[in-house]
């Protein structure tokens, strides 16, 4: 398993690869540590929900640019391989830092998730990086990972690369947010990609949906069949796919 990091708050776009291998190791269990056994201090010592109050006034784009820097300057020196269990290796902020949604008053961190086809995803990265920084949007967290095709109706997983945008979502309320994120939305449809749908916070139309996702519209006839009286559905598949019918 591999992903990199990537500060973008720096128009060298720098950073780095993480790559994880299952450990040989007697004793070593494979299974992921249950979130609820997070860690439920800073530091060990200080209560998270104590902490965080005392945090939230530092949490701006100076601080984060600066902390991405220093990230990157320690990840340079840092090359030792490490032990971790899975899921601190895949979800490294959610276990690393339990409930970083409460550091955020309001509606906590705005993430989105964007795929495109590995021919696009050089120049997709570029774009989606510097569209930020021009709008004063960098990501506080982003991640490029590696993804692999699967046969589901309605599957995020393609044959590229995803790149994570991370932001406090009281952002949303600044200008340019809108009209940057649906720049990137129609980027993503140009390259033939996909917005993952667990984390568009409302942001896509039924239309993205139908390009993006060759099987959106036979999954909506399926559920019709077996779910003729609409018993089963979100608000999401309402928004997104039921006018696909």
């Amino acid at each position: 398993m591999a992903f990199g990091w990537v500060d973008a708050f720096s128009e060298r776009g720098r950073g780095f690869l993480e790559i994880g291998n299952w450990s040989s190791a007697s004793g070593v269990s494979r299974a992921p540590r249950p979130i609820a056994n997070r860690p439920s201090r800073l530091f060990g010592c200080v209560p998270y929900s104590f902490a965080y109050p005392f945090l939230r006034p530092f949490l701006a784009r100076p601080v984060m640019a600066t902390y991405n820097a220093l990230k990157f300057s320690l990840g340079r020196r840092a090359r030792e391989s490490v032990g971790c269990d899975a899921g601190g290796y895949c979800f490294p902020l959610a276990y690393a830092v339990p409930e970083h949604n409460e550091l955020f008053p309001g509606r906590g961190v705005f993430e989105a998730q964007l795929a495109v086809p590995e021919k696009d995803a050089f120049r997709f990265a570029r774009e989606v990086l510097a569209l930020g920084r021009s709008l004063g949007l960098e990501s506080w967290l982003c991640a490029i990972k590696r993804l692999r095709p699967d046969d589901f109706l309605v599957s995020f997983n393609t044959d590229g690369y995803s790149i994570s945008v991370e932001v406090p979502a009281r952002a949303r309320g600044q200008k340019g947010f809108a009209e940057g994120f649906r720049r990137l939305i129609d980027l993503t449809r140009q390259m033939g990609g996909q917005v993952n749908l667990s984390k568009e916070d409302q942001l896509l139309t039924s239309e993205d949906v139908r390009a993006m996702y060759a099987g959106a519209a036979q999954l909506v006839t399926l559920k019709h069949r077996i779910d003729p009286n609409s018993l089963f559905e979100s608000d999401q598949y309402r928004r997104l796919f039921a006018p696909l019918q």
